[in-house]
């Protein structure tokens, strides 16, 4: 049906759509945070159609009730100790794995970010070894490499110039994301680490890790690429620590000598 003809129950008929039946890329129901990022996204298109353009002349997102999401990351977060098991069991198994792993871990890049990067995108910016990468919705980064990866890539790439920088074992393909994903797996049984570890956890902890650590959540959130600051909010997990409360600093200056 046309879009600008929809009502409230069309929409509740899709959600109901998204949160019953595999959806085409997971295989499975959509989770509550993704059916709210998608009613969010489809209101903001009702309500520039009703404010701006005023067609139609009513939103039927308005009154849809959304998912309740919880303001906690649902990844399986590591501690620094277990990145530092999970680097040496890469650093052990390959070069492939140690680049790969250290992209994840010392960049917080989402796999796919790491996997379609090519070697003409390991390059030079102002002094910085950076990559330069796809984040969600098209837009592109030059991601700053720390030491550490610069020479996990180096090392790994040798002399190749060309195509794309993580090759699958056998034929010169790309790495596929199911393959390393799985082989991500692996490495995280052979560092003894807890059997519900994803790709996606080593961006939880590099978010993790760099608050605690002191990074600005600003920061943080421009390299994860996030456009809005809440959601790197989901992933300092001592952001209701009472210590760092701003009262105490206010106090403190307003009534010292």
């Amino acid at each position: 049906m046309r879009p600008l003809a929809a009502e409230r129950h069309h929409v509740d008929l899709w959600v109901r759509h998204l949160t019953t039946q595999p959806q085409p890329r997971t295989r499975r129901p959509a989770s509550p945070a993704t059916v709210a990022r998608k009613l969010s996204a489809l209101a903001g298109f009702y309500d520039f159609g009703v404010h701006d353009a005023e067609v139609p002349t009513h939103s039927p997102v308005a009154s849809v009730r959304r998912p309740w999401v919880s303001d906690e990351s649902a990844a399986v977060g590591l501690t620094a100790d277990q990145l530092r098991r999970l680097l040496t069991a890469a650093a052990v198994h390959s070069l492939r794995s140690a680049a790969l792993v250290a992209l994840l871990t010392f960049c917080g890049l989402r796999i796919s970010e790491a996997l379609d990067a090519d070697v003409r995108d390991f390059g030079h910016d102002r002094g910085h070894r950076v990559l330069r990468v796809v984040r969600k919705g098209g837009k592109a980064a030059r991601v700053p490499l720390a030491p550490p990866v610069m020479r996990a890539l180096e090392f790994y790439l040798g002399d190749r110039a060309t195509g794309p920088i993580f090759l699958a074992t056998t034929g010169g393909h790309r790495w596929s994301r199911k393959l390393a994903s799985e082989q991500i797996g692996r490495l995280c049984h052979d560092a003894g680490l807890p059997a519900r570890v994803t790709p996606h956890s080593l961006r939880h902890s590099y978010a993790t890790e760099a608050l605690r650590l002191g990074a600005q959540l600003q920061d943080v959130q421009d390299a994860l690429g996030h456009a809005d600051p809440r959601t790197t909010r989901r992933y300092d997990r001592s952001r209701g620590n009472l210590d760092r409360s701003p009262n105490y600093l206010l106090a403190s200056s307003l009534t010292s000598d």
